[in-house]
């Protein structure tokens, strides 16, 4: 990097280590564009996590102090007031930034928002990744959205429904672009004979004849795993298995759940995984189904159809711009189990749709969805913006 390199600061609520795809987005993007320095604020959730700190192509600070300590909403709380506020130090000792750039228009959009009042000169470039239904959040949060939209030189979506969003918050359609987001290389690696495939069957006791659904998500309602769990008893399937891997504040709801349907020896519960294990988990799965109820765009479902595994979802938020019905995967309708139990009958009942499905998945994700691709698209928004 010259000493001439372009100062980008960005804007996070959260960051490595704490994995979701705004955060792999980010590491993903400036990895691959060494000829700027970039540099990040994000919340110190955990008081072990050092304040400073350089991850790949970027300059981590992590701010809010004794805040973070007690409670994690708190960061979340001021963190708009806290970045803001390091920010403009930041602007002075290291700057002037010659753009900032802003992980989604919540408490990052803030501090960003707050940034371009007080340096209105510099350009801003936002970035939407919600997942949220954002039509149920409360007023004030809706105030906010649209000033945090509104503010931005330039706003991407990884989705067309997170543009549709944008639109309706009142951004030009000439200053919006869709870049979505993507998977990590390896998996576009994955195969059946994955390192480690094999050692985790034994693990969770998948045994051959076994049918493995697996699902990758948050336990949270918009990610609607229990439809998945109220699904199971009516395919028509033998020998299936729910794999859920994640964790979230639904799990004990789900566990209930489970219990309550008699299905206790067709679902594993694995907990949070670190990424770089996903791909031997994926290796063992026949199908990923995610019924959400609401999605920004779905990081896991692209993990999925790079690894050759063949989907189920709901043409909800930005699950249409990659999941074609009988094409890249199978949609069944939300909240609906009854829909997705036809699905799976469907998916597993027809070799030759599902290796139909497999191919077209594969070929869309080599075709428009990587990374180096996607980091282009943004050097070239930044190039426009500077």
């Amino acid at each position: 990097m010259s000493d001439n390199a372009k100062k980008i600061l960005i804007f996070s609520t959260s960051y490595i280590p704490r994995i979701g795809g705004a955060e792999l987005a980010i590491k993903h993007i400036t990895d691959r564009l060494p000829n700027y320095e970039f540099h990040l604020i994000t919340s110190r959730y955990d008081s072990s996590l050092p304040a400073e700190e350089i991850i790949g192509n970027v300059r981590v600070f992590r701010v809010g102090g004794r805040w973070s300590l007690a409670y994690f909403f708190l960061p979340k709380l001021f963190f708009p007031l806290v970045a803001f506020r390091w920010a403009l130090k930041f602007d002075k000792q290291f700057g002037p930034y010659d753009l900032t750039f802003s992980l989604q228009a919540s408490q990052a959009g803030g501090a960003a928002w707050l940034f371009k009042l007080f340096r209105p000169k510099i350009p801003l470039l936002l970035n939407l990744q919600e997942g949220q239904d954002l039509g149920r959040q409360s007023i004030l949060k809706r105030f906010f959205r649209r000033r945090i939209i509104r503010s931005a030189d330039h706003v991407t979506a990884i989705s067309a429904y997170l543009k549709t969003i944008a639109l309706q918050q009142g951004a030009s359609e000439k200053a919006i672009s869709i870049i979505p987001n993507s998977a990590d290389d390896a998996f576009f690696k994955v195969t059946k004979s994955t390192p480690g495939s094999e050692a985790l069957k034994q693990k969770l006791g998948i045994i051959a004849g076994d049918r493995v659904i697996i699902s990758i998500s948050r336990l949270v309602s918009k990610n609607g795993l229990d439809i998945l769990l109220r699904a199971l008893p009516s395919a028509k399937i033998p020998s299936l298995k729910v794999l859920l891997v994640g964790s979230g504040g639904q799990e004990q709801e789900l566990r209930a759940l489970v219990r309550d349907l008699g299905i206790q020896r067709h679902v594993l519960f694995a907990g949070s995984v670190p990424n770089e294990q996903l791909p031997a988990y994926l290796a063992i799965a026949d199908v990923f189904i995610r019924p959400s109820r609401s999605e920004g765009l779905g990081i896991s479902f692209l993990e999925a159809m790079a690894a050759g595994v063949p989907v189920i979802g709901t043409p909800v938020g930005g699950i249409p711009d990659f999941l074609k019905d009988g094409e890249t995967g199978l949609l069944c309708q939300s909240n609906d189990p009854t829909s997705l139990a036809r699905a799976i009958d469907r998916l597993f009942g027809d070799e030759r749709l599902r290796t139909s499905i497999v191919e077209r998945a594969r070929a869309l994700m080599e075709k428009d969805y990587r990374w180096k691709s996607i980091a282009q698209n943004y050097d070239r928004i930044f190039q426009e913006l500077l």
